[in-house]
């Protein structure tokens, strides 16, 4: 039974995830729990630039469930999730807080932590402005505005001390937006100069009216260009300049580097000798039930490019060329978007630099070489 959303969302954990919700008031239970509340609030315009905030949690068995909280109106913040244990594994858990708007993706969070046996720990996934547009490699996250790793140590849970405190002190006022973009006619004296309407987005154009008092700020794309034939260059008038791959425009084998351009990606014979067959084709050989099979160059190619995956019930593809992000090979050893476990499944992750390379083959173009 999934728990009624507002904004806050409470949840049980019970062993694989089953999501009911928490004792009514009066209900006592004589053994402590052991509990993580996630908390998420923003600093982001509500609900111009955010409107809703939206929760993933993974389980130790892979198991997925997601809710949402949906933000103005004057709902109260910030939205939290309680994860109750009630059996098996206190972890690895992974959670994803992502902001929304307009059903969009604008800013996300991601932890990785296990529960304590007999604690109630808090544990904040703050949704900034500051992580706007910041790109991390594999395995981190933003916090602040910089790059950290997603695992969260048991030090770094906070003990819950009743309803936490809100952002609400650093958000401009409802209905404005920061750079002088509200006031007018109907709010105040408004802008009184082009300098009043600077938003800080270097690739805008701000304009004040000086009749109506309102700012302009247009976005200009022509002043994102960075000189690369293979990104599409745009200004986002909340983002800044924005400068997303295509990997298509680059020739077969070769993918769209963000600083280099067209840069040519690994062979599917360097990939397989270095990372499938050391770390993937122990377990993935002949299988009778026909399951991925890795236990040669050949017969691992087969088993991946284009072919759907078990995990998803035939919404996943192993490998789609020219498209990492998309591709469950990469996702699964890069730990990003999971459907199932991580892989390898125990012990260490393979590395940021053998998940990288991966993702340059495949944008590549995934070429049988």
């Amino acid at each position: 039974m999934k728990p009624k959303l507002a904004s806050t969302i409470h949840a049980l954990w019970l062993g694989a995830i089953l999501a009911l919700p928490l004792l009514p008031a009066g209900c006592t239970s004589t053994e402590p729990l052991t509990e993580v509340l996630l908390v998420a609030d923003t600093d982001l315009q509500i609900p111009s630039e955010l409107d809703t905030i939206r929760f993933e949690v993974q389980g130790p068995d892979g198991t997925t469930r997601t809710a949402s909280a949906s933000l103005g109106g004057g709902a109260a913040r910030p939205a939290t999730l309680g994860l109750v244990h009630r059996g098996g594994p206190l972890g690895p858990m992974r959670a994803t807080v992502e902001g929304l708007q307009g059903g969009s993706v604008r800013v996300r969070r991601e932890a990785r932590f296990s529960l304590i046996a007999g604690e109630t720990k808090m544990l904040r996934l703050d949704l900034l402005r500051s992580c706007l547009g910041q790109s991390c490699g594999a395995g981190e996250t933003c916090e602040l505005g910089a790059c950290r790793p997603v695992d969260v140590e048991p030090a770094e849970l906070e003990p819950w001390a009743g309803q936490p405190a809100g952002l609400d002190a650093s958000l401009p006022p409802e209905g404005g937006v920061e750079g002088g973009v509200d006031g007018g006619p109907d709010g105040g004296p408004g802008c009184s100069s082009d300098a009043s309407c600077d938003d800080g987005i270097a690739c805008t154009t701000d304009s004040c009216d000086l009749g109506t008092g309102v700012c302009s700020n247009l976005p200009l794309d022509a002043a994102c260009d960075d000189g690369l034939p293979c990104t599409n260059d745009v200004c986002d008038a909340v983002l800044g300049c924005v400068a997303p791959a295509d990997h298509g425009a680059c020739a077969p084998g070769s993918y769209c580097d963000a600083v280099s351009g067209c840069t040519t990606g690994p062979s599917f014979a360097e990939i397989y000798t270095m990372i499938i067959e050391p770390n993937c084709a122990p377990c993935h050989t002949v299988r009778s039930d026909g399951t991925l099979d890795m236990g040669t160059q050949a017969q691992a190619y087969l088993s991946l490019f284009g072919v759907t995956a078990l995990c998803g019930g035939g919404s996943e593809t192993r490998v789609l060329p020219r498209d990492s992000r998309s591709s469950l090979l990469w996702r699964k050893v890069a730990d990003v978007d999971l459907c199932g476990l991580r892989m390898p499944p125990t012990g260490l992750a393979l590395s940021g630099g053998d998940a990288m390379a991966i993702a340059q083959w495949i944008d590549s173009g995934a070429l049988d070489l």
